[in-house]
């Protein structure tokens, strides 16, 4: 059975035209300062098991963040488009709406809570280097 990071994983790499624009660079948790741009992290912030009165239920619900980073802010938010993605015809292209009824954990529900735009230093050190960044905030409902 995959953990539950390795089916997001699995998602991310599977979505159309991503790897085009950012090839490998999909990390988990970190990625290292100076490292290849554009590039994605995703990290899982929060696990909590449903109960009920009949107590634990199989239901669990993450959240995850997915950081985008990219030189231009243009492209940061092509790819943050990209990672959020469409329903076209019932069906999700990228994060938001997706489900997972393969392998376990099975996904239920992945929904986008938030998205915020911003920017950090350059990793060159440079006053005038900057990386552009999108952060957006996913609920997952999954069992295992």
């Amino acid at each position: 059975m995959a953990t539950l990071e390795e089916t997001i994983d699995a998602r991310l790499n599977a979505i159309a035209g991503l790897a085009a624009l950012v090839g490998a660079r999909i990390y988990r948790a970190a990625r290292a300062r100076g490292s290849i741009l554009p590039a994605i992290v995703y990290t899982r912030i929060s696990r909590t098991v449903v109960n009920h009165a009949g107590g634990q239920t199989d239901t669990q619900q993450a959240r995850f963040q997915v950081d985008v980073y990219a030189d231009a802010d243009t492209e940061v938010q092509q790819i943050a488009d990209l990672v959020k993605g469409e329903t076209t015809g019932g069906t999700p292209s990228g994060l938001s709406g997706w489900t997972h009824t393969g392998e376990a954990p099975y996904v239920t529900s992945c929904l986008l809570l938030s998205e915020i735009a911003g920017d950090e230093p350059g990793d060159t050190g440079a006053e005038d280097s900057r990386v552009f960044r999108r952060i957006q905030d996913y609920a997952l409902w999954f069992n295992l």
